[in-house]
């Protein structure tokens, strides 16, 4: 067979292989747009909900605004997890969609199909051979780092942008590697903000990989390194990443880290963990974003890989260029652990560190990713370059087999999630034909007191967005805590004058009531429960008339 005709091949399986693992565990019905039903709470649900709402909005610049969605702590839309790239694409095209329409399903396949075709072409580096690359990519498609984002983290499933990158560092391919990288990190920055800095982290490291082989012109490689700075700062303008300024409300560096018994540990927050053999050990609070179980396949590779290792290591030593890429992932490893030391569920604090960059990126665990990765890759490595090409398959098979049917505990629940009946709609407990009513009356919708996730927001910003609504409701990944401060204080005032604006519907936390009642006038203010909620409807009664039933 010809090289293009084999390379054909290997695209096809990969893409299929793809495809059956996301039918597999995912499902079909993701991928019908009009069906909302798995997306009813957490991240899921502000990620939907902040897409319907940039994209009933104008265009602006930045381009990722979503003024709407938030009022004064609105930013954009890359801090609601709506997936800028997708958001982009699908908001050119917006008066050709349904009225509910999400591009969730659609991500989730992408993200399977290019997992298995860039884990392919990564162990395709090693071998040539067609069952090699097959079932080391069951390694990589039944990875639990992968798959377990699909609990709600859907933007955190596009971890081919770290395979992808591997294989452009290995692959050395200088002509067209430079626009790879820069298709790489536009990409990654349109997603999210964890897998962008892993991309240009990764693309630092091929430039100085690049230095040290001194395979480049100079005078061309600076002016092209400063062109893709440029393009960078220009793609997180445009996604919107300043639009947050002052102090942001985040934090949890040290407790969102990596525990030294991870990628052993089967844990991950369900149950029954991610394993049907080995037993969940116990972890420190906020250690299930520093997961890097390897899954029994994983473990079961790497013990035998170490043994190679071992038998072998005289005649073995790492290329001194891939030097700066062995630095790169251990300052990541250190980074995921951070210096609040998990161990089982005891925590050791070295240090407190108050560094900005850390706070950003606070979910620290997520950073082993890389290495989790190259520990497969370099473990499939050793089995092929050290036993024959029918046992490296054999062993790669009982790896893969292992992996797919022990992690089968952990996959088949999602199945639940997203295989749940069909709808356009859901449900809510806002039945009462004064919700009808009032949005007709008024063009905003608040919540008293002003706060980021409280139990009942996914009700009212469904809500707002159904009747074209402007809120404060919202669930944003970041805000700023200073503006934040403001519209308290701002409502604070309100409370005291009783006076508040008449364009918008207000809900209230009920001990937040007594004092609201004290100075509104009753003869204008509506000020009841509904459905549960208590409701300020300034000018109500003018607007409306008495409202007998209220």
């Amino acid at each position: 067979m010809t090289k293009k005709v084999i390379n054909l091949i290997n695209w096809t399986s990969a893409i299929t292989l793809g495809c059956l693992v996301f039918l597999l565990i995912v499902g079909p019905r993701v991928l019908d747009g009009t069906n909302i039903a798995w997306l009813t709470s957490g991240d899921p649900s502000t990620g939907y909900l902040g897409w319907e709402f940039f994209r009933h909005d104008q265009w602006r610049l930045p381009f990722a605004l979503n003024p709407h969605y938030g009022l004064e702590v609105s930013s954009s839309i890359i801090y609601s997890d709506s997936n800028v790239l997708f958001a982009f694409i699908f908001k050119l095209f917006s008066v050709f969609l349904p009225e509910h329409f999400q591009y969730f399903g659609i991500w989730l396949l992408v993200c399977f199909v290019l997992q298995a075709l860039f884990a392919w072409k990564l162990i395709g580096i090693i071998s040539n051979n067609f069952f090699i690359c097959l079932f080391g990519t069951c390694l990589f498609l039944f990875a639990p780092i992968f798959l377990w984002r699909l609990y709600g983290h859907y933007n955190l499933v596009g971890h081919f942008f770290i395979l992808f990158s591997l294989y452009i560092i290995f692959k050395q391919n200088n002509s067209s590697g430079k626009w790879l990288w820069l298709c790489l990190i536009i990409g990654a920055l349109l997603v999210h903000s964890y897998l962008a800095a892993m991309v240009i982290s990764l693309w630092i490291i091929n430039i100085i990989i690049n230095l040290f082989n001194k395979k480049i012109n100079y005078k061309i490689f600076f002016g092209e390194i400063l062109i893709i700075f440029i393009l960078i700062l220009i793609t997180l303008w445009g996604a919107g990443y300043f639009s947050l300024s002052g102090r942001i409300a985040g934090g949890g560096y040290g407790v969102y880290c990596m525990n030294l018994l991870s990628l052993f540990n089967p844990n991950g927050g369900y149950p029954g963990g991610w394993s049907y053999i080995l037993k969940p050990f116990p972890d420190c609070l906020g250690n299930y974003e520093g997961f890097n179980y390897l899954g029994l396949g994983g473990v079961f590779l790497l013990i035998w890989a170490s043994f190679v290792y071992w038998q072998n290591r005289k005649e073995l030593s790492v290329p001194k260029k891939y030097y700066p890429l062995c630095v790169l992932l251990f300052g990541f490893t250190l980074y995921a652990i951070s210096t609040n030391i998990s161990f089982l569920n005891y925590k050791f604090e070295l240090i407190k560190l108050n560094i900005p960059l850390f706070e950003m990126f606070r979910a620290s665990g997520r950073f082993f990713w890389p290495v989790f990765y190259m520990i497969l890759f370099l473990c499939i490595l050793l089995i092929v370059k050290f036993y024959t090409r029918n046992k490296a398959i054999y062993i790669l098979i009982v790896a893969a087999l292992f992996q797919i049917f022990d992690t089968h505990i952990a996959w088949s629940n999602f199945r639940d999630t997203f295989m749940k009946p069909r709808s356009t709609v859901w449900n809510t407990p806002l039945k009462d034909k004064f919700w009808e009513q009032a949005a007709l009356q008024y063009s905003k919708i608040r919540y008293i007191p002003t706060q980021n996730l409280f139990p009942e927001w996914v009700y009212f910003a469904k809500y707002a967005v159904d009747y074209n609504l402007e809120t404060d409701i919202t669930y944003l990944a970041r805000i700023d805590a200073d503006k934040l401060n403001k519209i308290m204080q701002h409502n604070n005032a309100m409370i005291t004058s009783g006076i508040f604006e008449k364009d918008t519907l207000y809900i209230l936390q009920e001990q937040y009531s007594a004092d609201v009642i004290k100075n509104i006038d009753t003869n204008k203010d509506f000020l009841g429960n509904v459905d549960g909620f208590y409701v300020l409807a300034p000018d109500w009664k003018i607007l409306k008339g008495a409202i007998a039933e209220h």
